[in-house]
């Protein structure tokens, strides 16, 4: 009988099960993907996921988890600056470190709205400095006892502050589209809800580059290897490659698994905490019977999944330039996420081979519809194509450039990845808090949630909170 049983391929999941055995748990991990398995295409490392890594600076939170477990960080995960680019068809921002090179960039492209940006960038530090210091203090956003409250009343009054100004910055910046297409280019890199420009927590995600955005070689797998790593020296008991076959809530939990010839295992603990994109949402039952559980998450639902495309080229085809992250929008009066936005990531060889030499590995993602229908091999050969027609108008010469391609190895891999990858989500506004909180416990006492969509607002840096917050609420219970 295990402690702790979780179930996920994210990076919440990975988290939490480290954390639980490095405190004293008896953890097991079932996993549906082998991370051992190397995201690497012909000596390029990329990044399966493309919300951008955060928080790995001195005094953020993923790299004071990482500092706890004994975990060193690659040395190339430093920063880079800037931090991306949002390339518009007449405009190009460079989002550097610091809100006075942010600011003169957009001045420069938008000088009619000087005097508005400062005072907007100004609004942009101030709460997100409150916002960094609220979260050290309040690392779960939501109250946590009654002596909280207190520090949440304060809220209301912000809130109610932030929503004046933020109304006279609609009716000015905002009410540009090419400066909008901007803000939203930024909130669609780092939130995973579709409405993140219209949160408080938009200033935060505006601060990004402040903070520093990383690229560590192999990108998230690659910290998941890590934390898995740390996991197994704890003797944590790490399961993957199984068919689950059904999870049922009894006293305890007891998750029934299958290997390829058909030989059933059945594993047992106290407690569980699951991944809210883990097949075994759809497969839990308690006395026989399937659990609902889309009542766990509420009114939040999914609205669309990243699916990139990956490509070596020539980098002499790239702008001298061009940042590592970039976001590119074709038409600043459409919909994002309507046939609009892409995000480019380049990397560099993960070896010295000549044969590499002067190449690059782009990945680029689009969001599409959650709808299947749009997860047909036709259809996403026809987005593939698509895709890449757009990509050429903003980079000329990609076409005779490209090195490698291809596009049934870049749809197999989002497809396979699908429940790993994070989707974007319609979020149910929160009254209370700076940011869209969900409630990551069940009616089940000893079954809790993790994942991306607890923390919706706030990208990558919402996952390690939400694997942080769920492996506590058990450590709690267990005192």
């Amino acid at each position: 009988m295990h402690d702790l049983m979780v179930i996920g391929d994210d990076i919440s999941s990975y988290i939490s099960a480290v954390v639980a055995s490095h405190y004293g748990l008896k953890t097991v991990h079932i996993a549906r993907h082998d991370i051992e398995k190397q995201n690497i295409f012909d000596n390029f490392y990329f990044n399966i996921d493309p919300i951008p890594i955060t928080c790995l600076g001195n005094d953020q939170i993923a790299k004071s988890l990482l500092d706890e477990l004994g975990i060193e960080i690659d040395q190339e995960s430093i920063s880079s600056n800037p931090a991306y680019q949002v390339i518009l068809p007449e405009h190009r921002i460079d989002f550097f470190k610091n809100t006075e090179d942010i600011a003169d960039e957009l001045k420069r492209e938008f000088p009619n709205l000087s005097r508005e940006i400062d005072s907007f960038y100004s609004c942009v530090l101030k709460n997100s400095n409150f916002m960094l210091s609220w979260i050290r203090k309040h690392p779960f956003i939501k109250p946590r006892g009654v002596k909280n409250y207190a520090d949440y009343i304060k809220l209301v009054w912000l809130k109610t502050v932030f929503n004046l100004k933020n109304k006279r910055f609609k009716r000015t910046l905002f009410s540009d589209n090419s400066f909008k297409k901007i803000m939203e280019a930024q909130m669609a890199l780092f939130c995973f809800s579709i409405k993140g420009i219209d949160s408080v927590g938009s200033y935060y995600q505006y601060a990004a580059p402040l903070r520093g955005i990383y690229f560590p070689r192999g990108g998230k797998h690659q910290l998941m290897r890590e934390l898995l790593k740390k996991f197994t020296s704890e003797k944590g008991e790490y399961i993957c490659n199984l068919q689950l076959l059904n999870v049922e809530k009894k006293k305890w939990i007891e998750a029934q698994l299958s290997d390829s010839a058909g030989e059933k295992t059945t594993i047992a603990a106290k407690y569980l905490i699951i991944s809210n994109k883990s097949e075994a949402m759809k497969i839990i039952s308690k006395r026989k019977k399937r659990i609902n559980t889309d009542k766990w998450m509420k009114k939040l639902r999914v609205s669309h999944y990243p699916f990139s495309v990956h490509f070596i080229v020539a980098d002499k085809c790239l702008p001298e330039k061009m940042s590592r992250l970039v976001a590119l929008l074709s038409d600043v009066h459409k919909d994002i996420l309507d046939d609009n936005l892409i995000i480019v990531e380049s990397n560099p060889p993960s070896s010295e081979k000549k044969s590499v030499a002067g190449q690059k590995l782009l990945t680029a993602t689009v969001y599409l519809p959650a709808n299947e229908r749009f997860w047909t091999k036709e259809k996403l050969t026809q987005t593939t194509q698509f895709t890449m027609k757009r990509l050429g108008n903003f980079l000329p010469f990609l076409e005779e450039n490209i090195k490698q391609f291809d596009i049934n190895k870049s749809i197999d891999i989002s497809k396979q990845y699908k429940d790993t990858v994070n989707p974007k989500y319609i979020v149910p506004d929160s009254s209370f808090s700076f940011f869209p909180v969900q409630n990551n416990k069940t009616r089940l006492k000893n079954i809790l949630l993790n994942g991306s969509f607890a923390f919706p607002d706030m990208g990558f840096e919402g996952e390690i909170l939400s694997g942080l917050q769920s492996v506590y609420n058990v450590l709690d219970k267990r005192k």
